[in-house]
């Protein structure tokens, strides 16, 4: 993110996207290259994320999961194509906060159904399968360019990357550390039972509320940050 943050801020334009950023350093194969792969990993990280959202949303409104992920494919990308990036960010500001109470009520009433014996299991087999998960945590550095258009100064640039960073690597260990002593767990068979955000939704708790909401301001938080990313590349383009 640190390299990106650097060839970003070199570039005389100063309001740039990967696109410009690998045609400066590449050439234009490597623009071409990055290009596709970028906009390829763009596409993956909204289907992703897409898909959640809408599988929460539609109980919520009663509608079958399909319709649920157009409602929320359609209000996003209203959203983000009606306002400045500014405001956009502005709202995921907001979003990001949601998230931050979400997880703190999470941990507050898991903690009192967690148990702490099942932290202990491993499965180094399943290593090779999260790949793809441990890899969409990178995906926030699609949004530095913006960052560095927004901010300007280097030095808010690095500052808010650091703390961002330390955020993001505090809630992942909360996160991963909460499920992994809810989620049910088959000793017979030495595996899940069943999919832990299932698992954790079905708790009669406010522990379910708080997943639901959670993942909603996750999920709503990286389409806009896509979706502003996408902009500026082709804006750029």
């Amino acid at each position: 993110e640190l390299l990106v943050d650097e060839a970003t801020s070199n570039d005389s334009d100063g309001d740039v996207s990967y696109s410009s950023l690998a045609r400066s350093t590449l050439g234009g194969g490597g623009e071409r290259a990055v290009g596709t792969l970028f906009v390829v990993l763009m596409v993956a990280t909204l289907a992703s994320q897409l898909s959640k959202a809408g599988g929460l949303v539609a109980p919520l409104l009663g509608l079958p999961y399909a319709a649920g992920v157009v409602v929320v494919a359609a209000s996003l990308a209203a959203f983000s194509a009606a306002n400045t990036p500014r405001l956009v960010s502005r709202a995921n500001g907001v979003l990001t906060a949601g998230f931050a109470a979400s997880l703190a009520v999470l941990c507050a009433f898991g903690a009192r159904l967690a148990d702490p014996a099942l932290l202990v299991r491993a499965d180094w087999a399943a290593c090779p399968a999260s790949i793809p998960s441990v890899l969409q945590l990178l995906v926030f550095c699609e949004v530095i360019p913006t960052l560095v258009a927004l901010l300007g100064s280097r030095a808010r640039v690095r500052r808010a990357l650091r703390l961002g960073s330390t955020a993001l690597l505090a809630i992942q260990l909360c996160w991963s550390t909460l499920g992994i002593a809810l989620a049910p767990y088959d000793a017979a068979a030495s595996g899940l039972a069943a999919d832990p955000i299932a698992g954790l939704l079905a708790l009669s708790s406010p522990v379910a509320a708080a997943v639901t909401a959670l993942g909603l301001c996750a999920s709503t938080t990286t389409v806009l940050g896509t979706n502003l990313a996408l902009r500026q590349f082709f804006d750029d383009a």
